[in-house]
């Protein structure tokens, strides 16, 4: 289910969105900052570039997220996550 969380971690917001951690879920969860409505999940178990394996951080600029990947030890930095409105 969508709009289930499973150990919420860390949030960041741009214009638009709330981009959240959704630790034992492995992936990022994003929702509307105006209705809070969900608007799409990013992420899987797993080492690859959009796997996680229980992302802790999370950080949001004009182009990009970064995610402390916390199971994987490492950032990771996808490269067509954004957004866009």
């Amino acid at each position: 289910n969508t709009t289930n969380f499973n150990t919420t971690q860390q949030m960041d917001l741009d214009d638009d969105n709330i981009y959240i951690t959704d630790v034992l879920n492995n992936r990022i969860k994003v929702h509307s900052k105006e209705n809070l409505e969900f608007v799409t999940e990013y992420g899987q178990l797993g080492t690859g570039s959009t796997s996680y394996h229980s992302p802790t951080g999370i950080a949001v600029d004009e182009k990009f997220i970064y995610i402390g990947n916390g199971g994987n030890s490492d950032i990771i930095k996808p490269f067509s996550f954004k957004i866009l409105s």
